[in-house]
């Protein structure tokens, strides 16, 4: 008894243009996590800092105002 080959045609037909654009789609997310994680973790660390800088700016900027006017 033989064993039946596979024909050429058998089979789902993935060209090689779907297999890059899997490859290069995975790339993408994995520099979107590289480059999106490091800023989280400095606002997770810091939230208390950033907030007294981004609050100093605009009384800073309120005073300025109320001088010229």
């Amino acid at each position: 008894m033989s064993i039946p080959r596979r024909t050429e045609g058998a089979g789902p037909r993935v060209s090689q243009s779907m297999i890059g654009s899997c490859l290069l789609a995975g790339d993408i997310a994995a520099a979107a996590a590289v480059v999106a994680v490091p800023p989280i973790v400095l606002v997770l660390l810091f939230p208390r800092h950033i907030i007294e800088r981004l609050t100093q700016g605009a009384s800073r900027n309120r005073r300025y105002q109320g001088m010229k006017g």
